[in-house]
């Protein structure tokens, strides 16, 4: 909350009374300001009291590491001033997205995170990426720091390794957004086609957020297709129990960050269809060389071709959780880099 300047640029409540939005030129602006205003307050995200709240009663001069988190960012700059404040120990920064290129930010937002993340980056006795080809292509953006770079990887945070009783249809699940380039038209089209020659048919249950274009398509294939409301985690492991197949994604076109939710697929034995836009990019390979998916081009004739080899492998059920991404490996992964 903006507190006191809400009362100037909150369109939406004045004095106790619920008005529409107003999308004339003025209340324009007036938006524009308050999204200003938001991006100096709230720098470098909306936790930055933590930066001056951190728990001081600690002797960090006790600790031989500093181990920062994204996200959120803050925890970098905590880090940070712990670090100058106590001139103590190793400061290791584990790192998703560039911050720079994180698609949740622009504006005046964009430029203050990209000299920020070059200063945190210089000061880091470690840098990890969670992403392979994140990894390679920051070595090569920084060469100045690339020897201190290094990759560990994000884990599964729990297995499922449960039995599932197939029942008249084929269930898919996807857990997460369906926007920002991600193109499941194909993977309908070729369900579809399937469905119309098969006596077991392949349903799409889907746990998240859609554009407003991907509602209005989806409402296409509502014969077998469900957009639910997005889950909790707990909930989410249950949905994976019930699934046979775990769908995945990928990122807009030359996006090279892997999304989380592939980590906890791969703590499943559930068989998992990964739909890529490039079948040569780093994240693709990176897919590819895990051998747990059934990977396949974002093209419905491809797709359709390996619904017939899901449906034999969901009958099969020999699929495993990759151990190399589990808490232990993972950590083991982490104190062997640092």
């Amino acid at each position: 909350e903006l507190f006191i300047l809400n009362k100037y640029f909150n369109n939406k409540l004045k004095k106790g009374m619920y008005l529409e939005k107003n999308n004339s030129f003025y209340d324009k602006v007036k938006r524009t300001i308050k999204s200003i205003i938001k991006d100096i307050v709230f720098f470098p995200e909306v936790d930055k009291e933590w930066i001056k709240k951190y728990n001081k009663e600690l002797n960090f001069k006790d600790y031989d590491y500093i181990i920062s988190s994204s996200d959120s960012k803050t925890a970098h700059f905590v880090a940070m001033k712990i670090k100058k404040q106590f001139n103590t120990g190793n400061w290791v920064q584990i790192w998703g997205d560039p911050w720079e290129e994180d698609i949740g930010i622009k504006g005046l937002s964009k430029i203050r995170a990209k000299y920020a993340e070059k200063k945190l980056l210089k000061l880091a006795d470690k840098i990890l990426y969670v992403s392979l080809p994140t990894l390679q292509r920051m070595r090569k953006k920084n060469t100045n720091y690339s020897s201190k770079m290094d990759y560990v990887p994000r884990g599964y945070l729990q297995k499922v390794n449960s039995c599932k009783k197939i029942s008249s249809d084929y269930v898919i699940s996807y857990t997460g957004v369906i926007s920002y380039g991600r193109n499941i038209t194909n993977l309908l089209k070729a369900i579809q086609r399937y469905n119309k020659k098969s006596k077991r048919k392949f349903r799409l249950e889907i746990y998240g957020v859609c554009d407003e274009a991907t509602k209005k398509q989806l409402e296409e294939f509502k014969d077998f297709v469900k957009l639910n409301q997005p889950v909790s985690f707990e909930d989410i492991i249950d949905i994976y129990k019930e699934s046979d197949v775990l769908l995945f994604l990928s990122n807009r076109k030359g996006a090279h960050q892997i999304p989380g939710k592939l980590y906890d697929y791969f703590g499943t034995n559930r068989s998992i269809l990964a739909i890529v836009d490039d079948m040569s990019d780093r994240v693709s390979r990176f897919i590819h060389d895990t051998d747990r998916t059934v990977m396949v081009r974002n093209n419905e004739n491809e797709i359709f071709s390996k619904l017939n080899l899901l449906e034999a492998e969901i009958l099969n059920g020999n699929r495993h959780a990759l151990q190399q991404y589990s808490d232990v490996c993972i950590a083991k992964m982490l104190l062997n880099s640092i």
